[in-house]
């Protein structure tokens, strides 16, 4: 009997040791992480990294935006949205938009995101926004 309320203990202890680092490694939705895409138009590099669950925050990035810099001192666009996820659709705002430090005027733009978890073509988890852009997981 002391035995098995040894192996009792000692097993309580492992699966609170272990439960953390698995819940750490799971997202809390399909878009939280950090993606990356090819942008369709000018084949720049674009990045996505999303934090949050059903209320989301993003960081947007893309290191040649050529239309959205024309005429900036740098074409690094950066941008800030938050967004509210329902299912496999997100509904983003964009609340900070700059090439470099140059401000731009997209505040309140609206982008809207899909989650595919069986992803499209040969990747297993994508995502596609209002632009056409298809994201595959960085991480």
């Amino acid at each position: 009997m002391r035995r098995a309320i040894g192996t009792l203990a000692l097993l309580s202890i492992l699966v609170l040791a272990i439960a953390p680092a698995v819940l750490a490694a799971r997202p809390s939705t399909g878009f939280t992480g950090s993606w990356v895409a090819i942008d369709p138009l000018d084949g720049s590099n674009l990045s996505a990294d999303i934090s949050g669950d059903t209320t989301t925050q993003i960081v947007y990035t893309d290191d040649n935006a050529t239309n959205a810099c024309e005429g900036a001192s740098t074409a690094v666009f950066t941008s800030m949205l938050i967004g509210k996820v329902d299912g496999d659709e997100m509904f983003t705002t964009m609340t900070v938009a700059k090439c470099g430090t140059q401000p731009l005027g997209f505040h309140g733009l609206q982008i809207g995101w899909t989650f595919h978890a069986n992803g499209l073509g040969s990747a297993d988890d994508t995502l596609t926004n209002t632009f056409d852009e298809v994201y595959t997981r960085a991480d």
